[in-house]
């Protein structure tokens, strides 16, 4: 039935095929949403969000398949899936991981941090700029993991609208500390 779900923000031919067991690549799991569009032919499309986006939906288990974390099944042929294990999609994957696990993760200590707190609706959204002095800030690939010397903890994306930081230049006792310490190198 075609039409526009209000209360689900998408059409029902999307609401459909959410209970049928198709989604976005973004609800797959266990997969990046990328390597999934790269490798993955999506099995039908549907508007979806209030923008009315064209959104390729894709079944979780084909993907899996493709990526060799599922096997065949006895109901495989029941839902029609034909596809079969993608050397370089396992491959992709495999690097993926890799890679992911070997980020460096840089600390800095004593930063002002500067961000931008929303509130509103999509249509008239305000925002609050925050500025604070950061215990520390750990950044892996393009997250950063704030720690404010209240304790709260909290992430924000690198290229995030409005989030910056910089080395607060040091007070003088811990400028006059690390003199000292040099001296007695």
């Amino acid at each position: 039935m075609s039409g526009w779900s209000y209360e689900k923000g998408m059409s029902n031919n999307a609401a459909n095929a959410y209970q049928a067991g198709l989604m976005p690549a973004s609800r797959v799991g266990r997969i990046p949403a990328e390597l999934i569009r790269e490798f993955c032919s999506p099995n039908e499309w549907h508007h979806a969000s209030s923008y009315k986006n064209r959104i390729d939906f894709y079944r979780r288990h084909e993907v899996f398949v493709i990526f060799g974390l599922e096997g065949h099944g006895p109901g495989c042929a029941s839902i029609g899936c034909d596809v079969m294990v993608n050397p370089d999609a396992v491959q992709a994957l495999k690097n993926y991981k890799r890679d992911k696990k070997d980020e460096e993760t840089t600390v800095y200590e004593n930063v002002e941090v500067s961000w931008l707190e929303w509130s509103g609706s999509r249509n008239h959204s305000k925002y609050s700029p925050h500025t604070e002095i950061a215990r520390t800030i750990s950044i892996r690939g393009g997250t950063a993991t704030i720690t404010l010397r209240s304790g709260d903890i909290f992430k924000k994306r690198l290229s995030t609208k409005g989030f910056k930081f910089s080395t607060v230049p040091a007070t003088r006792k811990e400028l006059l500390a690390d003199t000292e310490r040099r001296k007695g190198l």
